[in-house]
Order: structure tokens, then sequence, then C-alpha cells
């Protein structure tokens, strides 16, 4: 196929072997912008390639000459691939039906993406899909060459027939992943990354160690290691983690593989890696000292032969899951396992070992290795020559079956379990060791530094040699009889001549047995002691003497009563098992019971009651017990009852100790007598001047001469249109069970939830009335200007404040006065300008930020010798309004502009913060300064001003702070009484506060008085209030 040429295209080539032809490798890409990479169909003579701009569509399949099946249907169709930032399109993806196709994902400007390809399914449905997602990374771009965009594209070079279907293509590769995809070619110009080491590619792998000192492997088959990847990186000792992304395959040589990764602790996708024709698997993970998980289990292994140290010096593995290897074909694992030292359990029940020839070292220095599994069946030794070293070091190892191992080919079991410790037999009955005969320098040490106590040897054994077995006391069990004994030393020469017979030799134990005690008086008892020595694993029996105790007498077993010796201790028949050294456990034990004795006294009972008023005691007497009884009891029911109450307890239960001491066991409580459910009647006052009233309790009841000083009457003090919080009165009972209360209910008028009412606005055309305004009391609005026919007013709307009889205007004088302009008339095409003069009664002042404010005569002509300075007061009598400006007349014929003053009113007050939080602070232009106010904190204001309608009291020089901040208060220094009644406390907002009230007729020291909700009030603590209607006397101080 001749391909147009583009003098924008660039066509790159290369020449791979296919059978006895060349294929022509191409890719077609836009400088800076990838267009194609797959192997295409086009076969051609080697001496025919030239330098001609021909290729062949983007994407074909090269055909099998043998293939006679049916035509294959052919899908074009776009691929939806999920990341991280949305989902990106790879458009005009075509392949056949049943075909696996590796996708190149498209790069984005300033991001570096996890992955080059994905693999996709051609699907019969006219779909191509793939489960893969892909990450972008953001990474900061340099050196990029002039002219080149983040994309990659030569704006000089762009070509307006390029569409986004050219951007990635898809390789085919065969479903069996026989067939792996050439890597597609590198975009130009290249741009520089921030990886540690860009790799390269390992077979037809792409890897990379990226910032983040990760080792990426794509997809691919990897290479051998011969060749150059990551292991010769300068950076290799840097890399924490690995990924393998799917697709990726084993080379048969996959030895050293993973191998010496010394600061990995993870990898990721270990389970994509297709191991199923690997062969050589030795060293592979060797040294990975820091990796802690390794799971293998989907790992194929069928075809492994060699895997010597795969996993040698993995010193921080806890886990490692191989249950899914078939080491059908392995002749080799030493050192498999060797220096795993934080290993705690390994199972290799799949194992079969039939054609393993070398298990040296195989678990040798796994220090930390409890539980070994393997199916003996399976791990089979019939082929093993040298098992030197195979359990060497494992301190921790408890058991292992060798029950079935076959030793017919070994020829050296040197210190094969040297130093395991914890190893306390061994079955060795199936080791046939002729071939070690007169071979003492491969067999010596084979038991050194083991705590053995029973080992197992077949009739066939080599003559010698120093296996290292406990020289102590041995005896053959074929013998039959303790006397007959034999030194370690003396079992190995038992097998000087062959044949020997097949015998189980055992150590006796010696130490101390524990037979536990106790007493039925459950004092704590203390284990017997007692020196013997039996043989491992046997049931025994031995005499114990037993100590007698004072007022005891002890029973096996808490059953069989000893007989007392000549000594006057005990002697008992003790039975129990051994496992190993200081390992004893008896399964007798022996209880001393408490010999019969009656103790006689005085019992005093604990006396409660149920108001908590008193405790005490009832003395009974005489009672009597048995020493170390407990179910002893006493009638009570004769005894006096204390006045006004009664008690349920008809008895109660006492205990006697070993040492004849009686004690109750229960105490006796008395239940004071209740008072007849009777109905009360509580005074009710009211603010708003209602008359004092009444309601009714009703069933109030309590105990004799009690009092309750927070009885609940919640229910019964709901009123319509007004609210209380004195829900609880103080209550007295008296001992004939009369009840009376001191307490007050106190209610509050609700304010209505809105009002209607006519707002009355001063204006300079008089008084101008806004009829039926609606409002919620305490609430602020804006009321409307009315208009008047023929004139202007200076605003359009006044603020009101909404009360609970009726509506005012807010600063009616100043902020709230309208003054109405007559509007200009018309004289002969003229406009004639008009000026209005309406008499005032205010004091201004001028800004102290500002500077001195001109003054101008009643034409609006400035008057230049004169002028007001900042910061100072005048006295008004006068507002002009001329030419749509107004001001304020200050002394005769001079006036200054109402924009260069503010209003204000004297007011020498004293001012508290509110002391919910900070006050800000305020210049005279309402611009917020950098001050706060420390809330509940006092300040003297000499002048209040109104802003946008908002009062504000000034309490320095140009400084301001908000009425809504703070309120005004009056000095005292006197002594208040409430009323005879209990007196609510409201808070500074005039809100009730909860569960608090002084007593009736209470005096109290005062500070402070205010208007606060219209209501005149005192200060009695910090931030408690009361009415001055519930005040009876004031007493200066």
């Amino acid at each position: 196929m001749q391909l147009k040429h583009d003098q924008n295209a660039v066509v790159k080539k290369k020449l791979i072997k296919s059978g006895k032809k060349w294929v022509v490798v191409s890719t077609l890409s836009f400088v800076g912008l990838l267009l194609g990479g797959a192997v295409t169909g086009l076969d051609v003579h080697a001496d025919a390639v030239g330098t001609s701009d021909t290729t062949s569509s983007d994407l074909t399949t090269t055909s099998n000459p043998n293939d006679d099946s049916k035509q294959v249907q052919s899908v074009t169709a776009n691929v939806t691939i999920s990341s991280n930032m949305g989902d990106v399109t790879v458009n005009n993806v075509t392949g056949n039906v049943g075909q696996t196709l590796t996708v190149n994902v498209p790069a984005k400007a300033g991001y570096r993406v996890d992955k080059s390809t994905v693999v996709a399914n051609v699907n019969a449905n006219g779909t191509i899909t793939t489960n893969e997602s892909i990450n972008y990374t953001a990474t900061e771009l340099e050196n990029v060459q002039d002219g080149v965009d983040p994309n990659g594209q030569n704006p000089a070079d762009s070509d307006n027939n390029v569409t986004e279907e050219s951007k990635a293509v898809a390789i085919p590769v065969a479903a069996s992943a026989q067939v792996t995809p050439q890597p597609a070619a590198d975009s130009e110009p290249a741009t520089t990354t921030n990886n540690l080491d860009d790799g390269g590619q390992f077979g037809t792998s792409k890897w990379y160690i990226d910032g983040n000192k990760t080792l990426h492997i794509g997809a691919g088959e990897l290479g051998t290691p011969r060749d150059t990847y990551w292991y010769q990186s300068q950076h290799r000792n840097e890399i924490t983690s690995v990924k393998i992304d799917k697709g990726v395959v084993a080379n048969v040589a996959s030895s050293d593989l993973f191998s010496n990764l010394i600061s990995v602790t993870s990898i990721d996708g270990i389970e994509n890696l297709d191991t199923s024709n690997a062969a050589r698997m030795y060293s592979m993970f060797i040294n990975d000292k820091k990796l802690t998980t390794l799971d293998l289990s989907k790992w194929d292994t069928s075809n492994v032969t060699n895997t010597q140290s795969m996993f040698n010096g993995m010193t921080s593995l806890k886990s490692l899951d191989v249950s899914s290897f078939d080491t059908s074909k392995d002749n080799q694992m030493a050192n498999m396992f060797n220096g795993m030292t934080h290993l705690q359990k390994l199972n290799l029940s799949s194992f079969n070992t039939g054609n393993v020839t070398d298990m040296s070292y195989m678990f040798s220095g796994d220090s930390s290795l409890e539980e070994l599994i393997i199916d003996p069946d399976k791990f089979n030794t019939s082929n093993v020559i040298t098992m030197a070293y195979m359990f060497k070091g494992m301190t921790k190892l408890k058991n292992i079956d060798t029950s079935k191992f076959d030793t017919s080919k070994v020829r050296s079991t040197f210190e094969m379990f040297d130093g395991d410790a914890a190893l306390k037999s061994l079955d060795l009955s199936s080791f046939d060791t002729r071939n070690l005969a007169g071979q003492g320098q491969f067999v010596n040490g084979m038991f050194s530094g083991t705590n053995l106590y029973e080992i197992k040897f077949n009739e066939y054994t080599g003559s010698n040699f120093q296996a290292g077995l406990d020289y102590g006391d041995w005896q053959a069990v074929g013998a039959g009889t303790e006397s007959n004994k034999i030194s370690g030393l003396g079992i190995m020469n038992r097998y000087e001549k062959m044949p020997a017979v097949t015998e189980t030799y055992v150590r006796p134990i010696s130490g101390p047995l524990l037979v536990p005690t106790s007493y039925s008086d459950g004092k704590k008892g203390e284990p017997i002691s007692s020196d013997i020595s039996v043989f491992p694993g046997d049931k025994f029996t031995t005499n114990v003497t037993v100590p007698a105790v004072k007022g005891y007498t002890p029973y096996k077993n808490g059953t069989e009563k000893l007989i007392a010796n000549t000594d006057g201790n005990y002697t008992a028949l003790i039975s129990g098992t051994v496992k190993e050294l200081n390992d004893f456990t008896a399964t007798d034990s022996i209880l001393y019971k408490k010999d019969i004795q009656t103790a006689t006294g005085e019992l005093e009972i604990p006396t409660t009651y149920d108001d908590k008023k008193q405790t005490g005691f009832l003395e009974i007497p005489e009672v009597s017990g048995v020493y170390g009884s407990n179910d002893n009891s006493v009638d009570i029911s004769s005894y006096p009852i204390p006045a006004n109450y009664t008690t349920d307890t008809k008895s109660v239960g006492y205990s006697v100790d070993a040492d004849g001491k009686i004690t109750a066991n229960d105490k006796i409580l008395y239940k004071r007598l209740q008072a007849t459910p009777q109905d009360l009647t509580v005074t009710t006052h009211y603010n708003d001047g209602t008359p004092d009233g009444q309601i009714t309790i009703p069933n109030v009841t309590g105990s004799y001469g009690s009092t309750d000083d927070a009885y609940d009457i919640s229910t019964y003090t709901p009123q319509t249109g007004y609210s209380t919080t004195d829900n609880t009165i103080p209550i007295s009972i008296d001992s004939q069970g009369n009840i009376t209360t001191t307490g007050v209910v106190n209610y509050t008028k609700n304010a209505p939830e809105s009002i209607i009412a006519d707002v009355t606005i001063k204006t300079s055309q008089g008084p101008q009335v806004v009829k039926d305004v609606k409002g919620v009391p305490g609430k602020t609005i804006q009321v409307d200007v009315p208009p008047i026919e023929g004139y202007t007013p200076d605003k359009t709307q006044v603020t009101v404040t909404v009360n609970d009889d009726g509506i005012t205007v807010n600063d009616p004088d100043v902020a709230g006065y309208v003054t109405y302009t007559k509007n200009p008339t018309s004289n002969g095409g003229a406009t004639t300008p008009t000026s209005t003069i309406t008499d005032v009664n205010i004091d201004v002042a001028t800004f102290a930020d500002q500077p001195a404010a001109r003054l101008y005569d009643s034409n609006g002509n400035l008057i230049t010798n004169r002028a007001l300075q900042p910061n100072t007061g005048w006295f008004a009598d006068k507002k002009l309004s001329k030419n749509g400006i107004s001001y304020y007349r200050v002394a005769t014929d001079e006036w200054v502009k109402m924009d260069d003053v503010y209003v204000y009113t004297p007011n020498n007050k004293y001012v508290e913060t509110y002391n919910d939080s900070s006050k800000d602070v305020f210049n005279a232009h309402q611009k917020q300064i950098s001050r706060q106010l420390r809330s509940d904190s006092d300040w003297i204001t000499d002048v209040y001003t109104y802003m946008n309608g908002t009062k504000y009291y000034r309490i320095s020089s140009n400084e301001f702070v908000s009425a809504n901040d703070a309120f005004e208060y009056t000095p005292v220094n006197a002594i208040v009484q409430t009323n005879n009644y209990n007196t609510t406390v409201y808070d500074e907002y005039g809100n009730a506060v909860t569960n608090r009230q002084l007593a009736a007729k209470s005096s109290w020291k005062t500070d402070k008085t205010a208007t606060i909700n219209g209501q005149t009030m005192y200060r009695v603590a910090t931030n408690e209030w009361i009415k001055a209607t519930d005040v009876s006397n004031v007493k200066e101080q």
C-alpha cells in the first residue's frame, strides 16, 4: 500500500525477523503526536527495504498462511478507559472479534500516567472494552523545546486534517499472550520527567522507577538475567515498592528477578505476573529484607525446575503464601527458605518434592518459625542427596513430621537439626542411612543443641559418628525397665555394627510436681511441691507428702479423706502426666475442709433509710452459727420499727467466719411513710398589673416530716397569653402529713406576635401619617415616606421601631426627619432655582479625621475667612436645602454642609458591653476600626448618634460602639429586698435565667440599675438582674 506523503508526517520503521521474512514495524506520527505503533502485515524482502514513505494501515494483523478458518469479523469502535480524572476515550480502534488488543493510553499535558497501555477485548456485539483503569499524576514540564506545546503538537507544523482518532492506536495480540506487542514509538520531542530512572526495555516490557521510588513493570514478556534491567540501576537500593501491570509474562529464566531490592516493602500486582513458562526461579527474592508479606497463591509454577535460595534472606517476611506451588518438576530447593527470621508459620502441604536432589539449608536460620506444615505423602525425599543444615537454627520449631522421610540416597545430614532447642521428639524410623556408613564427617552434629527427650531410629544406621545427642541417661523402650539405662553415646555405639533393630529411646525428665490445693471456706491454697523423675509422655503416680493445716482436714479430689501419719502430716498417691523438662501436670488435687465449730455472739444489722436522713444498727443480743458458714438467718419481725417508717424486711442473713466473727449479710431498709395525696394552692403574680391569683396543684404527696425545694408543677403553670419560668416550688410536709408552700408563680405578659399601628413622621411640611403599618414588637423596619404633590422628599424611607403599644420613628428630629423640597417650575423655558429653609434644633459635630469644615452663605457661596475646626460641636437652628444640597446654620448666615458634620445628642451616661463576646468599634463614618471592647466592660459616653438608622454611643474621640452591643445603666450603691414571693432572675437581655430564683423577702446588694425591655431592673450578681416591680424596698448605702 502506498501512502500519500505529507510534509508533517514522520514514518519510523524497524525490521524484525518473522519466520523466513522480514516484517516492517512502522509508526506513523505527526511531529510530537503519536499516530500509530502497530506491527504491520506488510511482508518484504530484507534487500527491498528503502527510505520511501510507504507503510500499511494503522492497524492490521499478520495472517497465518496455514489458517483455513472462516473469515474473521472486523470491529471498529471507541474504547473508554476509566481514570482518576474521568473517562478517557480512544477513538476508532479496530480489531477482530475474539482478539485481545493492547491500546495506547493518551497523554495529558502536565500529567504522568501510571501505565502506557491497557488490554482491551473485541466483543461479538461490536464493542471493544477494557476492565483496566489508569491514574494521572500532575508533573511540571521542564525543558520543553521551543515551539512545541505540552501535548507535543508543533503549531507551525499542525495539520488540519489530523483527527482525534489518530492520537492512539490498538495493537492486536493473541489471547494466549504468546504474541507480545511491539512498544509504541516515543513521542517527539521528549520532555524530562521526575522519574528516578526512566528505565527501558526488559524483553518487551517497559520499566521505569518513578519519583516516588516505585518500580513500574509494564505489559510484555520479561527478558533474562543476562539482559539490562532494574537490577543494574544505580537507584535499585532506593526502590521502596514494585507495581506490576497486567500482561507481564515471566521469562523461562527468571532467576534473580526481584533479588536484592533491599528497600522494597510491598509488591503490587504480583498476581499479574504470568509464571506459567518460568523454569528457573533461584534467588528470585533473595535479600529482599524489608518485604513483610508475599502472596504467590495465583502463580503457576508447573514448569519450575529450580527454586534454590528463592526466598533466602527475607528477614522481615511474616507471611508467605505458596499454596498454589506445583513443585513436581523442581529438583533444587537448597537454601529456599534460609534466613527468614520473622516467619512464624509456613504451609508447604502442596509441595511435591519427588524430583528434588538438594535440600541443604532449606529452612536453616528460620529462628521464629514455630509451625512447619508438610504432607508426609507428598514431601518425597527419595531423590535427595544432601540434607545438611536442613533445619539448623530453628530455635522455636516444636515438631516436624519426618516419619516418612526416604533417606536412601542421602549422603549428608551434617548438623541437620543443630540448635533446634524447642524440638522434643523425632521419629527417624524411616531413615535409611546405609550410604552414611563410615561417613561420620557427614553426620556429625546432627542433633547438636537440641533438647530431645524421645527419638526413634531405623534398623539401618551408619557408624562411627558424633551426632550430638544429649549424653544423659536414656532408656530403650523395648528394654522395658527403668534400670536398663543407656547414654547418648551408648545409643550411637549400638549402631556401630549393622544391622541393628528399630528402637525408640526416651530420656527421663526430673523436676518439681505442683499439686493444686484449695480450701472449703474459699481461703487461697498454695500448691504442694514434690520432686519427681519420669519419662516424657508417660502417665505416672507418685507419693506426695501433704502438710497438715490447723483446723482443716485434707481430702484427695475433695472426696477421699487422707489418714494422718505419725508425724502429723498426710501422704497421698498423686497421678499426673509429663511432657518435657519442668512441664509436669498433676491430675489429682487436695481440698482442705474446715473442721466444724460453732460460734455464739451479738449481731449488729446495719439500717438505712430511703430518705437518707440517717443510718444505724439494729442489735440482736444473741445468734449462733458454724465456723465458715454464710447461710444463717434471724427473724427481726418482733423488733420495733422507728416512728413514721415501715420496712419490708422480715429476716436478715448472717455469716460466721473462720475465726468465729458474726457479720450480717444484709441491711434493713426503713421506708418513710407517705402523706395522703392532697390539693395545694399556689399564689400567682402578674407583671402587667393583673391582680394576684391562685392555681391548684392536685395530688401532692411526700414523706412525713420532709421538704422538697423543687417540687415540679410545670403541668399546671401554663396560662394563655402569659409565660413563666417558675415550674417548681418548695413544699413542706409536717409530721401529721399536712403540706404547705411559700412558692409563687410569676407570670410575664407575652408580647403580641405582630401589631398594626399608624406611624407619624416629622417633616418640613408638618407631621405626615402613614396608616396601618404592621410589624413584630422589638423589630426595626423601614417605612415609606408619603409623597406630597409638587414636592420631593430628601429620603424615601425612614427607620422605625415596633413597640408593644405602637410604632415610633428612630431619631425623629434628624435621621428620621423628612425635608420636602418644592419642585422647580418652568419660567419661559428656564428652570427657577429652589431653596427651602426649615427650623431644626440639633447639635452637630465636625469629623475628627477630616480637615476643617468649610462655611457657606445662604446663597451657597464659600466663606473664605472662616471654617469649623475638626472634632468640634455646634448648635444648628436652621436647615437649608438648595439646589439638591443640604446645609445646617451654625451662625448668622454661616452654613455648613450636612455631609461635613454628623448630628449627635448629648448623653452623659454609663454603658456596659453585653457579656457574650468582644464588641467592634466604629468611627463617625460608621467604618470599623482595628480595636474591640472587651465583653462585660464599662464605659462613659458623652453623646449618641444615629448612623444608617442604628444608634451608637461615643466612648472616645471618634470611637463609637453600637447600642446593639451595649446598654445604658446608672451606678447605685444600695440594698434591695424582694417581695413576699420567690423572684425570677433575668440576664442583661431581659431573658429569664432557667432554674434561678431569689427567695422571698431576701436582701441583695445592687450596684447598677438599667432599663431593659422597658422594665427598670437592679443588678444583684454578674449578669443577673431582678425587676423593680419585684422589689419591696430599696435602701441606699
